[in-house]
């Protein structure tokens, strides 16, 4: 059973066989977009098949009922414009209380004519179980607060899958060190998991190598550099990397850079082991395929995470990048080697994490764990 949903601050109504409903059928299964209360329920989401939550950005020739659809909604946000001309207060009233009931129903079998030939048309994808547990997870996170304003990630932007904050949201991704000292956990610690050179590792993984125990640069420095000094043979390897032109005879040997490259680059498209497809030119086709596919690594990993924390007062805070930041509870304490050894055990074998913990963001130590 298809169905739409229209939501305003805490309440919704859904759009079912052609009626508006206060409760969602159970059987309701097929929809367009993801939202809080569907959290526990066995249902489907168009968006997530075609990596957009914007119905307005499909082309037409996508779906052919888009057209139909931009020119319902135009009607619609008219009418949202005239009540807020006219001053109501809207968080007092049902919003869509005050739309004509026939144009509310024309804007839902819209958005239903065109979740249907989504799922009638597009294989489900091999990554929409992780995207789905990250759409989850950053829906949780919306719902909270730092310092008064939500952190809003946006899953669907980047071409990578690489998180990034939609217009609105507290700046956590770049906001300056001095500032982090002025975010406070809820309970009592921040708990963060960084991976240890994470990119790196990637490329190691998709090279078929096994994960080196120790700082993947230091091991790097015994078993490629010859020793060299730290900082520079992290420059060197970084330079190597990225620079298609650049050739190191002992990189490539571990690292496979070329091989990789034939394996999941066909001059036009990158192919990540998640099953996307993204448009590159040889420049980008190594650091398209080795952000896309630690990102989605990374949600794979903190998804297995958030399972884990279900039932628990400790939530996950926030992400930068791939970092994961928990917001602790000091009876949960037992539990952060599980937290840790979860996060590190990864599909390409055990990644090096490096633990941090503090009572604000701005002043984390690192800790070991035995």
């Amino acid at each position: 059973m298809y169905f739409q949903t229209l939501k305003h601050k805490n309440k919704s109504i859904y759009f079912v066989s052609g009626k508006f409903l206060k409760e969602l059928p159970q059987e309701a299964k097929y929809t367009w977009d993801y939202y809080p209360e569907f959290k526990d329920k066995s249902i489907e989401y168009a968006s997530l098949y075609i990596k957009t939550d914007k119905i307005d950005k499909l082309a037409s020739t996508a779906c052919p009922f888009v057209d139909d659809y931009k020119s319902i909604k135009s009607k619609l946000k008219s009418h949202f414009i005239s009540i807020k001309e006219t001053k109501i207060n809207t968080d007092k009233v049902f919003i869509y209380d005050l739309i004509p009931n026939d144009l509310l129903k024309q804007y839902c079998f819209a958005r239903e004519e065109i979740t249907k030939y989504i799922f009638d048309n597009y294989a489900k994808p091999y990554y929409y179980d992780t995207l789905l547990s990250l759409v989850i997870i950053i829906e949780d996170i919306k719902h909270r607060s730092i310092n008064g304003k939500s952190v809003i990630y946006d899953p669907f932007k980047s071409k990578t899958g690489r998180l990034v904050t939609k217009k609105g949201s507290f700046p956590i991704l770049t906001l300056s060190k001095e500032r982090r000292k002025d975010i406070y956990p809820e309970n009592d610690l921040f708990l963060s998991l960084d991976y240890n050179s994470f990119e790196a590792r990637v490329l190691l993984a998709l090279s078929g190598e096994k994960q080196p125990e120790i700082d993947i640069h230091d091991w790097n420095c015994i078993n490629i550099f010859n020793g060299e000094e730290r900082e520079k043979a992290k420059k060197d390897f970084f330079a190597w990397l990225y620079n298609p032109e650049a050739k190191n005879e002992k990189l490539e040997k571990i690292y496979k850079k070329e091989v990789v490259l034939d394996k999941y680059y066909n001059k036009f498209f990158v192919s990540t082991p998640y099953k996307l497809t993204i448009p590159a030119n040889s420049h980008y086709a190594l650091s398209y395929l080795i952000q896309s596919t630690a990102s989605y690594l990374f949600y794979e990993q903190i998804a297995k995470v958030n399972n884990l924390l279900r039932n628990k007062k400790t939530f996950i805070s926030f992400m930068i990048h791939d970092n994961l930041i928990l917001d602790l509870d000091k009876k949960d304490k037992s539990a952060i080697k599980e937290i840790v050894d979860i996060f590190s055990e990864t599909r390409y074998g055990r990644f090096l994490a490096t633990i941090k913990v503090g009572k604000n963001f701005g002043e984390m130590r690192k800790i070991c764990l035995k």
